[in-house]
């Protein structure tokens, strides 16, 4: 029975035509190119994705003051917070109310240098402290009693990490630097149990020239509402961490000119060079990437919708910001009116975005009037706020500020 041609060539280009797409969506990763999104520009406003706001005063004494801090974590019980500058953990009650210091300064084996990163488990029964100097991992009872400590040198050969997150009640991952030189056995994120038990690791890399990008930005892990992800510039790849230590991609986010990319990670071996573009942070809000970062030396904020694969830039200048700071990240405070807001931080405890606001940063630096004359979503929380920055004894207070999602 002889074929016929035509029809053979109708098969083959069926099939070809059907396998095509089905390979490319295989692979399950989409491509989002950063540097579009500064081909459009809106405006949006912080009440489009939180509903309700609380304020948690912190108590300030002589014992509790810190006067900064990146590393903090609230909880169903407590708010903790990294005291970098004199190497300890403070913890207060969900009330703001002051509770105990926990931690003290010195090498020996109990005390912190450098407070690199802390945070609480999930059930609130530890403090778990990185301290860079010493690069250990330090765990204490949430009554500040020292449990344990491990040293971790040879799993952070760059000695930096880039955060402490919790996947699970009884897990969490350390996110690591990329070191300067190939090393055997590293790991982008060592996976350790409640008791500083190295159990796994997430991303083991192979020893090649490729770990030789320790350049700015360094790769990040959060915790979002819907899942935990981690992000690195090396490949842009964003993976999903799953509660059961693994990880799978599922973006490639980074920009198509001007970012560290591979070339650029490759052919710039100072450590200290910076990239023409930059990606800090990415948040996952319902349809929403939020996507922090710097073009050109300078702050944006930039939303991707999953949905309709839109990619768009934030903008509008704070009118009451005075300070010389100021510029286009985050979105429009119409919330309580004091500053912009900024989602990067996301507690699963307590099912909040949270920030943290230094009271007398905002006297120096901000209209006050020009706040009190905005429309806001809730006036009460404008005025208290207002009052508290105005106090010349609360104004030295921080704020802890919860904000529930859509």
């Amino acid at each position: 029975m002889k074929s016929n041609p035509v029809f053979t060539l109708l098969l083959c280009l069926l099939v070809i035509a059907c396998s095509g797409p089905k390979q490319e969506q295989s692979s399950g990763i989409i491509k989002i190119d950063v540097l579009k999104a500064f081909d459009s520009q809106k405006n949006i406003k912080a009440s489009e994705f939180i509903r309700d706001v609380e304020f948690i005063p912190l108590e300030s004494t002589k014992d509790s003051w810190f006067r900064g801090s990146e590393n903090y974590s609230v909880g169903e019980k407590y708010v903790m917070i990294g005291d970098v500058e004199r190497a300890r953990v403070l913890l207060f009650d969900r009330q703001g109310k002051f509770i105990r210091a926990i931690g003290t300064k010195g090498r020996g084996p109990h005390e912190l240098i450098e407070v690199r990163d802390a945070v609480m488990d999930p059930k609130e029964e530890f403090v778990f402290v990185y301290d860079d100097e010493m690069c250990k991992l330090v765990r204490y009872s949430i009554e500040g009693v020292f449990l344990n400590e491990i040293s971790i040198k040879k799993m952070t050969p760059a000695r930096y990490i880039k955060g402490i997150k919790f996947i699970n009640e009884n897990e969490f991952v350390l996110a690591n630097y990329r070191p300067y030189a190939p090393t055997d056995g590293f790991a982008s994120l060592p996976v350790f149990d409640r008791n500083l038990n190295h159990v796994k690791d997430i991303l083991p890399r192979a020893n090649d020239e490729n770990l030789r990008i320790n350049v700015e930005p360094h790769a990040f892990l959060t915790v979002n509402p819907d899942r935990v992800i981690f992000w690195e510039p090396h490949l842009d790849t964003l993976y999903t961490i799953s509660p059961g230590g693994s990880a799978k991609p599922t973006h490639i986010i980074g920009f198509s000119k001007g970012g560290p990319d591979h070339e650029f990670v490759t052919t710039n071996f100072n450590p200290n060079l910076y990239a023409e573009n930059s990606i800090v942070s990415i948040v996952e809000a319902g349809q929403y990437f939020h996507i922090f970062g710097m073009k050109s030396n300078e702050w944006f904020t930039a939303l991707y919708n999953q949905k309709t694969k839109e990619i768009f830039e934030v903008v509008q200048k704070s009118r009451c910001d005075t300070s010389r700071y100021s510029g286009p990240y985050g979105f429009e405070n119409d919330l309580f009116g004091a500053g912009r807001i900024w989602l990067r931080n996301y507690s699963k405890t307590v099912d909040r975005f949270f920030s943290l606001i230094d009271l007398e940063t905002f006297s120096n630096y901000y209209d006050l009037e020009c706040i009190r004359k905005k429309e806001v979503k809730f006036p009460e929380l404008r005025d208290r706020f207002l009052e508290m920055a105005k106090d010349p004894e609360a104004r030295y207070q921080k704020l802890i500020v919860l904000m529930r999602a859509k």
